[in-house]
């Protein structure tokens, strides 16, 4: 094994220790009994040693290295200079609550989402876990100040709504299925809910008081995207890229309109279309489910991409505790370091709670013609693909860390290639997808304008609804999300033009021999890098 290998084993084994949720999310089971450490000590810890591996990663030799390596060290640094910038500038331990009871709630569910070993086992995990929740939620207690993000607060207590719910239902259904554990798990859960409730007191108390500032400004900004994602543009730039395909959409829109139904605006008819949708949840999913099928037979047919090793994507309900920041859905794909290739597709239902209008809002999101134009974007050729893909490189580093400009890029672009091979066949769809296209549009110029602070969040609430057309109830939770994940809502479009662009060049460049699936298969083989990299490797140029 050679420096590089070492050097990647001892960062990634530190990482796992520091996060074992997200160990647990990854298939990394060592510490699976434990939760994560957020004392300051152990916060200022982590830090250290980020800034010790990453100078590590720059002192090695560079001269000569092979293709992988020199991909795996950019991906490296990548990285560790996103958490140590985090930790110098938006000290998250201090400004987001969703940190710890996200620790509390994921690191039970992490545990039960997947039969990777013996449910007694898993159980018994999940005991440990829950006994450690009060030591969590101390620490939380103690670390926020007034600098948190009222939204962000505001986010946690919806959470902790669900949250304690679910926690509720798994010690009772575990000790149902396991009867020798029922009494520990009732008294770890109980202390575990007495805990979040404290927690959820403590929030109530800083929702009064918190000042803080979830936008992480244009500096910070433009920080991700050149030191983060490697993308050679800033906020400004990417700003103007979002509003020209906001109005080359809204052509598109208003041309495709005049086909379908001529003197009715897109508008109205995406608006009637958006209103058949299943009555039930379970025919919203059932309905995703035949669509995610049938995306799968067409990519083979056609022929689009070499599929990956899988084992099928399942659509399912998503737990309550993330309804208030996934509004219509969320993809979990293979564990890349567990041996099961299934895939999962979590479909957010209406809160039963929420007002009739509300719930027949966020029906709308999951209507017929959408589910079409969207489970191929989730599924085939989309992200569960991509995700097997990745899981097969031998690269743990590639494996690890995934790029939202090339994932979020890739299952945007999927939907082009889709509507170019000739998957639909209405222009119906083809005109839901456009408003889909024009959605991920508006969501740069919301994504920027948040977090430079050029428009309030009730502005890009608006923004969402009026231009994109999205439901009130759906474009609130979506904003509340931008508003905790700087570029990633902006990762969809400019993701998609990158990879539209080294597609455009590689086939000026091959002329006459370019082939299509040869091209996809290449792209994807080095994984969700950053496409500034994957275009260095595919390309010629100087």
């Amino acid at each position: 094994m050679n420096n590089l290998d070492n050097l990647i084993d001892r960062y990634l084994n530190s990482l796992w220790e520091r996060m074992p949720v997200q160990a647990t999310e990854l298939g990394i089971h060592k510490y699976d009994a434990r939760l994560p450490d957020f004392d300051p000590d152990a916060i200022d810890q982590g830090y250290q040693q980020d800034q010790s591996v990453a100078d590590e990663f720059r002192s090695l030799e560079t001269e000569g290295l092979e293709a992988d390596a020199f991909l795996d060290r950019q991906v490296a640094l990548a990285n560790l200079r996103r958490s140590i910038a985090q930790h110098e500038h938006l000290r998250p331990w201090q400004r987001n609550p969703c940190k710890y009871e996200r620790a509390v709630i994921q690191g039970a569910y992490s545990l039960l989402e997947r039969d990777y070993a013996p449910l007694e086992q898993r159980a018994r995990l999940v005991l440990e876990r829950l006994r450690q929740a009060p030591r969590v939620l101390r620490q939380g207690r103690a670390n926020l100040t007034r600098q948190a993000s009222p939204m962000f607060v505001d986010t946690a207590l919806k959470e902790i709504a669900g949250g304690t719910r679910f926690v509720e239902e798994v010690a009772g259904d575990l000790g149902r299925e396991i009867p020798a554990m029922a009494s520990d798990l009732a008294e770890a859960a109980d202390t575990a809910l007495e805990a979040l409730a404290e927690y959820e007191s403590c929030l109530r108390t800083l929702s009064r008081s918190a000042e803080g500032d979830f936008a992480v400004g244009q500096k910070y900004y433009d920080f991700l995207l050149q030191d983060y994602h490697l993308v050679d543009i800033d906020c400004q730039e990417l700003l103007a890229l979002g509003r020209r395909h906001m109005a080359a959409c809204q052509e598109d829109l208003k041309r495709l309109a005049e086909r379908i139904e001529p003197g009715r605006s897109w508008i109205d008819i995406a608006s009637e279309l958006k209103r058949d949708h299943p009555a039930t949840m379970d025919g919203v999913l059932a309905m995703y489910q035949e669509e995610v099928d049938l995306a799968r037979a067409f990519v083979i047919e056609e022929d689009l991409v070499t599929m990956p090793d899988e084992d099928g994507f399942i659509v399912t309900r998503s737990p309550e505790f993330v309804w208030a920041t996934i509004p219509f859905g969320s993809t979990h794909p293979p564990r890349p370091f567990e041996a099961d290739n299934t895939g999962y597709w979590e479909i957010t239902p209406p809160d039963p709670q929420a007002s009739d209008e509300a719930q027949e809002q966020r029906l709308q999101g999951h209507n017929r013609w959408n589910a079409k134009a969207i489970a191929l974007h989730e599924a085939y050729p989309g992200h569960h693909m991509h995700y097997c893909i990745v899981k097969q490189l031998n690269s743990k580093i590639r494996r690890q860390f995934v790029d939202t400009v090339f994932v979020e890029g890739w299952g945007l672009y999927t939907e082009d290639l889709m509507w170019e091979a000739g998957y639909f066949e209405d222009p119906r769809v083809r005109l839901i997808q456009l408003v889909n296209a024009l959605w991920r549009a508006v969501r740069v110029v919301v994504d920027v304008s948040l977090h430079t602070r050029l428009k309030s969040v009730e502005e890009c609430i608006a923004m969402l609804v009026d231009v994109s057309r999205l439901e009130p109830v759906n474009a609130a939770v979506e904003v509340a999300r931008y508003a905790a994940t700087p570029t990633q809502a902006a990762s969809y479009l400019l993701g998609k033009t990158r990879l539209m662009a080294i597609r455009d060049a590689c086939r000026q460049e091959a002329g006459q021999s370019f082939d299509l699936k040869a091209f996809h298969d290449e792209l994807l083989s080095y994984g969700a890098i950053s496409p500034s990299l994957v275009r260095g490797q595919m390309l010629s140029e100087e």
